[in-house]
């Protein structure tokens, strides 16, 4: 039982890792244009 709740605790713990790191890139990228945004332009000419 105790290890089952470890691996519920070190589960969660990523989970909350993954989360931090996906909010700090998405904070960074805030702002920024798409960098698929000339792709189209690029496209129709």
């Amino acid at each position: 039982m105790l290890a089952g709740l470890e691996r519920l605790h070190d589960d969660a713990a990523r989970r909350r890792e993954r989360a931090r790191e996906e909010l700090a890139r998405a904070r960074d990228l805030v702002g920024r244009p798409f960098p698929q945004a000339e792709r189209p332009a690029t496209a129709r000419k």
